[in-house]
């Protein structure tokens, strides 16, 4: 199990290690004390931003990286490096 510590980016690096995508249900299992609420709306907003795309599969939806995703999670991996470079 995994805990969130950067909302932004950890969501994105799980579906970027998982080909097969993830359901809301795998990323339950994998984040600890995260609500399925909250998984939701971090799908959702990764796939309104086209960071994610979905296709339901036996009555849930599966999630996978886009290129953009992969993009975005480089450029934030990027500014977090060039942060701690600073500090």
């Amino acid at each position: 199990m995994k805990q969130i510590i950067n909302k932004k980016t950890d969501y994105l690096e799980l579906l970027l290690e998982n080909d097969d995508g993830l359901t809301a249900t795998e990323i339950e299992e994998i984040f600890d004390d995260t609500s399925r609420d909250s998984i939701n709306a971090a799908l959702r907003g990764l796939r309104k931003s086209g960071c994610a795309r979905r296709e339901k599969e036996e009555g849930e939806f599966r999630y996978w990286i886009t290129n953009k995703g992969i993009l975005k999670y480089d450029y934030l991996m990027k500014k977090k490096r060039d942060e701690l470079e600073r500090d």
